[in-house]
């Protein structure tokens, strides 16, 4: 099989003359064992001795090398979120979402947090640490924590992410 061939990169080896020729690609033909590079990316390295250069392809990576992309945080206003009240004062987390859904916010279910709090925290379910963490941003709240590390949150108290209110109720 053939190489497909994505970029070419020329650089001059320090300790000799010659240049070697790095091109990245897809697939080719009779890969050495893969090998890891500074930059952490493992590759595959191959010699095409009657040109006297050297491919390199990234082992699992079509993309040239380069780490694979992050995925995009969500947009605030996109990501539910749920209040519960954790400050002890009647009606905080009603009072809370309307505050939230006037600025923009998509609120979901308001309820009590089962303890008083100290402080307003963000939490999340698991698998929404990335919605928790845009969220705890935009509010200009501490860093979320997992719903299972909340002191006498209930673990079903939210199925994704929720404010608890402390006392100190919403930021500004």
């Amino acid at each position: 099989m053939a190489a497909v061939v994505t970029s070419i990169h020329a650089h001059k080896r320090t300790a000799s003359t010659r240049t070697d020729l790095a091109v990245c690609c897809i697939s080719a033909a009779n890969p050495t064992p893969p090998i890891k590079y500074k930059n952490g990316n493992a590759g595959i390295t191959y010699r095409i001795p009657r040109l006297s250069a050297q491919i390199v392809c990234p082992a699992n990576n079509t993309n040239g090398g380069s780490k694979k992309n992050k995925p995009k945080a969500p947009a605030w206003n996109t990501i539910t979120v749920d209040v519960l009240n954790g400050s002890g004062i009647s009606g905080a987390a009603a009072a809370a979402s309307t505050t939230l859904s006037g600025a923009g916010w998509h609120t979901g279910v308001t309820g009590d947090a089962g303890t008083e709090t100290t402080t307003t925290t963000v939490v999340y379910a698991p698998g929404h640490k990335t919605e928790a963490q845009v969220v705890a941003d935009k509010l200009g709240l501490p860093a979320p924590v997992p719903i299972a590390s909340a002191a006498g949150v209930p673990s079903t108290a939210t199925t994704g992410v929720a404010v608890v209110l402390g006392p100190d109720g919403l930021p500004g």
